[in-house]
């Protein structure tokens, strides 16, 4: 029963076993703690006794019957045996809020923050959290609390801790519903509109008085309160039940902050790295939360039950708040609508009344009609299958009813009124409410109710705020309940599961072939990416988003107008889209329409290229055209190279004729030993060269490269004279004559 209380208390601890004996009484400190719950706990009772009566017959007249009708006007009524009849009109007024809650019930998001927080740890926390919530039912929770609010002007929910198994240490959290509105309470003197800054708070519990002493033996029992300073005192003992209160109490502490050389900052001197030097030291004041539970006579708890979070653990949903002279007014709907709901009632019992009451019309006819016929007394009140009478000459024809009972026209009014004003002072109209409307387009019927809603989005206003405060206690949780390398469900959007390691390495992404898939530095890809959840710190935002299965819907008939005009979508998208429709099969139509795509458009295909940028194009376009007009300016060059090469080799040729002519003559003067002028002259008749070889063969200038290094005119040896110079050797064929 001990693991039992604990897990109602959100505890992360258990402290003793609740049969023990009681050893409290001599610790001072125990002692301090039971008289501040005490003292909290009228002080509770002081500021919230109006707020708890009025919400209490609010909650009483919003059930119906009897407790919407004033006590002494109801008394005299029955003693008169006059009608009292309650026709009950609230509860359609909050159904109307509650039902758009229940449509589109806040959904809370984290986003990363501060330090090394990553947007794939966030979806992290955002699938812890919808898990936390699906697995706790929290929807229920919410809307509970919601109804509360509309009913009595507040509601509350909490967050607990408990094991995840009976043979483990582990530990889950969850959220929890409070069924009664007054069933917890926070300090009244809170400043934040979440209540984030309170400094205590209660949960109550009522046990039967021979369970609690079988429970917690040798406890007093606390005796019926008194009253002080004129109102009653807190309600410790309520009936034949003890009222048990979980004091929750935020306690100073002073601790020293580190900041070290990595930037990274701890608040325990043991946390610092071995070798890490300590850039600056702080001291802060701080806070921790604990519980303690109590009676009115005493507490139940030996020693504080510590909190990991630092929060308290109770989440406020408040109604319309009023704050004048230091104290808050606090309403829901049924509130203001109590007058003209008894306005209704009663004018719609004086209506039935006055019909009701009158008899019916009697028959008129002459005594003798009526002589001796006994079944013309009953007639009123009983049904006959025939009337017979006597015939009277001096009134001829049947006996005839006389005029029937008019109801009263000036009652139905007022209750039309009252009906009226029913819908004012809750701000939903007939429109809201589904009646017929005078307005005909979708347009002109969407803005009424856009209006009726506008009327009563406080309450769905102020539930979201509550969700936003219970965000931040479970983001703050979470790392500290989480603390180990440990597998946890997450939960996506779609409802979807999957299971990822936190603060642990990640597990390699395994393929096709079971092998595990390689990324481009080498290493294995992770399957998921590695969560610290301890690591940064994330933000919460909540939004009032529909269900999931509304937003599915929604997109089924959006994808539906889209495929029918753009058919080719499903080329493209067919796999997508029958992944988003739920009749049976459709799974596999979208794996098998998967297989059929075009390369590149799956995930496991190769990646489709972006498409050009019309920029590149345009420049590709001009590159292509210089790149064109330098290959034709390149042909050119290479016919006129080639041109030219044919001529330098038939020059070549010449020269080499020329050549041969020269050693044929210079053979024939060596084998004669003289020329014509004395020896060693040529011949008679061979005074000079072969006719023609004076020079190059006319129109050849001197071959390209032949020309000396720095341009001139070639030496008087090369016979470079005139421009038909052939710039070869010159033979003086006089040379040694003489």
């Amino acid at each position: 029963m001990a693991d039992t209380a604990s897990q109602r208390g959100g505890l992360s601890q258990t402290n003793g076993t609740m049969g023990a004996a009681s050893q409290r009484g001599s610790d001072e400190a125990t002692d301090d703690v039971f008289q501040e719950g005490l003292r909290r706990a009228e002080e509770v009772q002081a500021a919230e006794y109006n707020n708890i009566t009025e919400g209490r017959d609010c909650q009483k007249f919003y059930a119906g019957g009897p407790a919407q009708w004033d006590e002494k006007a109801k008394e005299v009524r029955a003693k008169k045996n006059r009608p009292v009849l309650t026709v009950n009109r609230l509860p359609q007024f909050c159904h109307q809020v509650t039902g758009d809650v229940r449509k589109s019930p806040p959904a809370i998001k984290t986003l990363p923050a501060k330090g090394p927080a990553s947007q794939e740890t966030a979806e992290a926390y955002n699938g812890i959290i919808r898990n936390i919530e699906q697995q706790s039912q929290a929807k229920d929770c919410y809307i509970k609390a919601v109804e509360n609010t509309v009913q009595a002007g507040q509601g509350f929910f909490r967050i607990v801790t408990e094991y995840s198994s009976d043979d483990g240490f582990e530990q889950d959290i969850r959220i929890r519903p409070i069924l009664d509105p007054f069933g917890a309470s926070l300090d009244p003197y809170a400043l934040l509109f979440d209540k984030s800054d309170a400094r205590y708070g209660f949960v109550y519990e009522h046990m039967a008085i021979e369970d609690f002493k079988k429970a917690w033996p040798g406890e007093p029992v606390v005796e019926f309160a008194t009253r002080t300073e004129g109102l009653p005192a807190f309600p410790w003992r309520v009936g034949n039940t003890v009222r048990i209160a979980e004091y929750w109490r935020k306690v100073p502490v002073k601790k020293t902050l580190i900041l070290l050389a990595d930037g990274s900052v701890v608040d325990d001197e043991k946390m610092v790295p071995e070798g890490m030097s300590v850039t600056r030291r702080r001291e802060v004041e701080s806070f921790k939360v604990e519980m303690w539970r109590m009676t009115g006579a005493s507490l139940l708890d030996k020693k504080p039950n510590e909190w990991a979070g630092r929060y308290i653990p109770i989440c406020m949903v408040v109604g319309e708040e009023i704050t004048m002279d230091g104290s808050t007014v606090r309403k829901g709907m049924i509130h203001d609508a109590r007058d003209p709901q008894r306005i209704y009632n009663y004018a719609r019992s004086a209506s039935i009344e006055a019909t009701a009451l009158q008899p019916k019309a009697p028959f008129i006819g002459t005594v003798d009609q009526f002589k001796n016929r006994s079944e013309w007394a009953t007639s009123g009140t009983e049904n006959h299958a025939f009337l017979a009478y006597n015939p009277d000459p001096k009134a001829p024809g049947a006996p005839q009813r006389s005029q029937p009972a008019i109801a009263s026209q000036g009652m139905d009014i007022q209750a039309q009124i009252s009906a009226a004003d029913l819908q004012a002072v809750t701000g939903i109209y007939n429109d809201g409410l589904g009646a017929p409307s005078a307005q005909h387009s979708g347009v002109a019927i969407n803005a009424k109710k856009v209006e009726g809603d506008t009327g009563t989005y406080l309450y769905p206003d102020n539930l979201t705020r509550a969700v936003g405060m219970c965000g931040k206690i479970l983001v703050d949780l979470i790392p500290r309940v989480y603390d180990n390398e440990r597998q946890v469900r997450i939960l996506k959007e779609d409802g979807q599961a999957d299971m990822v390691t936190v603060n642990g390495p990640p597990k390699p992404k395994i393929g096709p072939d079971g092998q595990p898939v390689m990324g481009p530095n080498g290493m294995p890809k992770p399957e998921h990416p590695l969560y610290d959840l301890s690591a940064g710190e994330y933000d919460v935002v909540v939004s009032m988003a529909p269900v999931f299965a509304t937003q599915r819907a929604e997109a089924q008939a959006n994808i539906a107008q889209m495929v029918q005009a753009e058919p080719q979508l499903m080329q493209t998208h067919g796999d997508l889209i029958f992944k988003a429709m739920d009749w049976p099969g459709a799974d596999e139509m979208a794996k098998r329409s998967e297989k059929l795509l075009p390369p590149g458009l799956t995930e496991d295909g190769p990646p489709t290229p972006p498409p050009p940028n019309p920029r590149d194009v345009a420049a590709a376009a001009k590159d292509a055209a210089t790149a064109e007009k330098l290959a034709a300016e390149a042909d050119n060059v290479n016919v006129d190279t080639a041109t030219k090469a044919l001529q330098l080799e038939g020059m070549l040729s010449q020269i080499g004729q020329g050549l041969d002519q020269i050693k044929a003559f210079m053979a024939a003067m060596s084998v004669q030993g003289q020329g014509p002028g004395g020896p060693g002259g040529p011949p008679p008749g061979m005074g000079g060269p072969p006719p023609g070889m004076n020079g190059p063969p006319p129109g050849m200038g001197p071959p390209p490269g032949m020309m000396p290094p720095g341009g001139g005119m070639p030496p008087p040896d090369m016979g470079g004279g005139g421009p038909g110079d052939s710039g070869l050797p010159m033979v003086d064929m006089n040379e040694g004559a003489g």
